[in-house]
Formats: structure tokens, sequence, C-alpha cells
């Protein structure tokens, strides 16, 4: 495991890391709870749901300093069973991202680059952003900003749970300079009919992009 962002403050504490290790390598690294995590494994047979599930308990106990067991509200969102932590997760490739929120919720999504952003992008962004990024010419600045608009909103989704099921109307990204390595993004949630504004921060490193919620 190799540790690619790293970030603690009062409210939260985040981690971006990338994964080489083999199934077997990464179970040695558990004891207290690894029957536990066997017996709930035995019922994924794909080695991606093993992986990730190995990888981001890994990544959780070299934060917090020990295994924790993950449960799962109705909605599908993850939290630790002590409640010591908010909890958001997030999977692309060999990369893991896990966010802790000490005194807030949280959201965070890391994804890689990928040309199905244009094929999809229909259905996760408003009428506005769909205009901001039409109007790039150049194409991988057109899909940059498409992965930052995209993660952006799964971030905002991983916060509210499911009280945001629309992406494109309900998630609004206000413009920003998405062409630096890392910044800031505004944006509006109205769960509820209610408009919230919402700060997140985004980095890039190459293909990959990462963007979590602060407030």
């Amino acid at each position: 495991m190799r540790f690619l962002y790293h970030f603690e403050c009062d409210d939260y504490l985040l981690a971006l890391a990338h994964f080489e290790e083999s199934e077997e390598e990464l179970w040695s690294h558990f004891s207290v709870l690894r029957d536990a995590y066997e017996t709930y494994l035995s019922q994924y047979h794909l080695p991606k749901r093993r992986f990730e599930f190995l990888r981001t308990r890994l990544l959780l106990k070299t934060l917090i300093g020990r295994e924790v067991w993950v449960s799962h509200t109705e909605e599908g969102k993850p939290y630790i069973s002590d409640e010591s932590y908010s909890l958001s997760i997030s999977h692309a490739g060999d990369y893991v991202a896990v966010m802790l929120g000490k005194t807030v919720p949280v959201g965070v999504d890391v994804e890689l680059k990928r040309e199905k952003l244009f094929r999809v992008q229909h259905k996760f962004l408003g009428k506005e952003e769909s205009a901001l990024v039409e109007e790039l010419e150049d194409r991988e600045m057109r899909l940059r900003l498409l992965l930052l608009h995209w993660c952006a909103k799964e971030a905002i989704f991983k916060r509210y749970e499911k009280s945001l099921p629309e992406f494109s109307e309900e998630i609004m990204i206000l413009p920003f300079d998405f062409q630096k390595e890392e910044g800031v993004v505004h944006a509006v949630a109205e769960p509820n009919d209610k408009k919230i504004p919402m700060t997140l921060k985004y980095k890039t490193l190459g293909d990959l992009a990462l963007v979590y919620t602060i407030d």
C-alpha cells in the first residue's frame, strides 16, 4: 500500500492509496477480525469485490490504528459499527479513497478518466453545466471537466445518501477553475427542495481525480 494523498484536520481525515499487494498479502495484516472478514467474503467469489473489501479494511486499519467492522444503512451508506467516525469510501481500479468525519458527515469520490463519461454526461449534467462543457474546444479539457463534475456529484450524493436521487437536477456544480492540479469546487445541493451551498476540494494525479466534501 502506497499513500498518494493524506490530509487531516479537526473535522475529518482523508487518504488516497494505491495497492499492489496480492490477496494473500492483504490477509496477512488482519488478526482480530480476520474470521469475521472471511465469513463475510465467503459470499463473494469475484476477485474485484474481495480486493476492494480487503484494501479498504487495510487502509482503515492504518488510519484508525485498529481493525474495524463496517456496516451499511438501508440506503447502502457505509458506517463504522462503533460510530467513532462518519465514513465515505470510493474505489477506482487499484486505488482506494477513505474519508473519516470526526465532527461532520463526509463524502469522497475517486475516479479514473474514461471515455464513457462522454456517453453518459446527459445523465449527470444540468443544462448550464452541459453548456460550459460544450464551450470547450479541446476534447481532453472537456473530459477533465466531466470527470471532476462526476466526482463532485458522487461525493455530494454520498454525503447526503438517498435524499438526492437526481444528479442532473438536484446537484448544481458552479463554474470553477478546473485546469489546476488541485482546487476548490462550489456547488448547490437541493435535498427535499432546500438549497444547501456545498464546498468541495479536488485533486488530480494524472488520469485520476479525487473530490471530497469539506462542509
